[in-house]
């Protein structure tokens, strides 16, 4: 006989080798254990069908000596937004994290940042695009990739009728005496 079997003697066709499967059990639930007479003892059978956690990420396997193993695949776990940072964790499933750093659109006056459920966000800053000139409206383009900034000449009138106020981007407000106009 073997290990598995219970072993008897018929008077009529002499000794007997009967499979008892329950001298072959393991401790691992995903495991068809057999007494398998012609093998000569237990027979142990992985059934990784048998270890499914319900987390679609992870690898779920049946091993002989160690049962049920869960490998977390991260690569199963891409939410099509192109910021994020995408895990498997094997307890809780596909994580996406955002990742600020993914989202550079190189213009210096815009707040690059990443939505997890719609990607890139670039918002406007006007504030980098101030200067020290009064007469100048600043603001943060988008389309024209930086700060843009408009001269207000109106914005220099300094009262006097015979100058010719003028904003200018680099200097702000100058007043050019206008000779023509004391004639």
């Amino acid at each position: 006989g073997s290990e598995c079997t219970v072993d008897g003697c018929d008077v009529d066709t002499g000794c007997t080798f009967t499979s008892d499967d329950s001298t072959c059990q393991d401790d691992f639930p995903c495991t068809s254990n057999t007494c398998n007479v012609d093998f000569g003892g237990c027979l142990s059978l992985p059934d990784s069908g048998l270890c499914d956690d319900s987390i679609d990420c992870t690898q779920d396997v049946c091993e002989e000596t160690a049962g049920c193993t869960h490998t977390p695949l991260s690569d199963l776990c891409d939410d099509d937004v192109a910021c994020t940072d995408d895990t498997c964790d094997a307890a809780s499933g596909c994580q996406s994290a955002p990742n600020n750093e993914q989202c550079n659109d190189d213009i210096s006056c815009t707040t690059d940042a990443c939505d997890a459920s719609t990607g890139c966000i670039f918002t406007p800053d006007d504030d980098p695009c101030q200067d020290a000139f009064p007469c100048t409206a600043n603001t943060c383009d988008i389309a024209s990739g930086g700060c843009l900034s408009i001269q207000h000449n109106d914005l220099c009138d300094d009262d006097v009728d015979c100058t010719e106020d003028t904003c200018e981007e680099t200097a702000g407000c100058t007043h050019t005496p206008q000779n023509s106009v004391c004639d």
